[in-house]
């Protein structure tokens, strides 16, 4: 049998996921981070992205907001503002999504740079929602 960790992603509505993997890929600050079972501890901050969870034949792969990653021992925790199964996902409403978001964003003169943060980040987790909805 091959070797696992346990992974729980957990956001402000509570646990999204929990189970074992025998990989986790997301990216990070830096780029995509692999995680296998006995990796050495680690802590990063985590940006809207993507996760792949592998558990023997499942693949199963996630968006996610801005948050942390820990691991240690056999364990990583994700900690993030949300997390949600690309399967769950409806293109026809990421597509819309979308294009609110970018439509604000061309106005951007009118917003502040908070605002306009607010805004870049919520158009990449829309478009890369309908990115993955797209491929599934």
């Amino acid at each position: 049998m091959n070797k696992v960790f346990q992974v729980s992603v957990v956001t402000y509505a509570g646990i999204a996921y929990q189970g074992e993997a025998e990989c986790l890929t997301i990216e990070n600050q830096d780029g995509e981070l692999g995680i296998l079972p006995e990796h050495c501890p680690y802590f990063t901050l985590l940006y809207p992205g993507k996760m792949v969870i592998k558990l023997r034949s499942r693949i199963e792969t996630w968006i996610y907001g801005d948050g942390f990653l820990q691991f240690t021992g056999d364990n990583c925790v994700v900690l993030t503002e949300f997390a949600e199964n690309i399967r769950d996902i409806d293109p026809a409403k990421a597509a819309v999504m979308e294009k609110e978001v970018s439509e604000k964003l061309a106005a951007y003169r009118y917003k502040t740079e908070e605002e306009q943060s607010e805004l870049r980040k919520a158009q990449k987790i829309a478009r890369l929602e309908l990115k993955l909805a797209k491929s599934q």
